[in-house]
């Protein structure tokens, strides 16, 4: 995600600086409100997320993260729960098996239902779908090749002509 205002944000989701060790300008912080949350266009097709946030709630925080088609943050889906840290200073990472494609939104909204176990977000990385090489392309169109050709040797030598 590199820099926060890049974010579609929701609710009372704000950019803030006031907890040391973030990256960038500065992290993503719902402030422990309901109905808060943001989008984020993703840059390239992926298989997985990767989340650097910090927690320092009294309750671990609960999210719908999702992949959507919109930049309208929504607020229903699977969640998935954040730990907390120990500290608002203290920032983790966690991966989150995740596929979408270039131009879908990745979606964090609040899913817990009071104010508590917001967390903040400093960035996310989205891991690229692993490209094939040319010679495992090769590889296997020559592997499809061969087995082609013996069956067709077999069943050329069982053919009457």
């Amino acid at each position: 995600m590199g820099d926060p205002n890049n974010s579609n944000r929701a609710g009372n989701t704000i950019i803030a600086t006031n907890h040391a060790g973030y990256t960038g300008d500065g992290f993503l912080g719902n402030n422990n409100n309901v109905n808060s949350g943001f989008t984020v266009l993703a840059p390239i097709d992926f298989t997985s997320v990767t989340l650097r946030y910090a927690a320092s709630s009294a309750n671990d925080g609960e999210y719908y993260l999702n992949v959507i088609q919109t930049e309208t943050t929504q607020f229903s889906g699977d969640t998935t729960t954040f730990a907390k840290t120990g500290d608002w200073a203290n920032w983790d990472e966690v991966t989150i098996e995740l596929s979408g494609s270039v131009g879908d939104y990745l979606n964090f909204a609040f899913a817990n239902t009071t104010n508590d176990g917001g967390v903040n977000v400093d960035s996310i990385e989205f891991t690229p779908i692993p490209e094939l090489s040319t010679s495992a392309l090769i590889m296997g169109l020559g592997a499809v090749c061969i087995m082609f050709l013996k069956r067709r040797r077999f069943y050329a030598g069982k053919l009457k002509i």
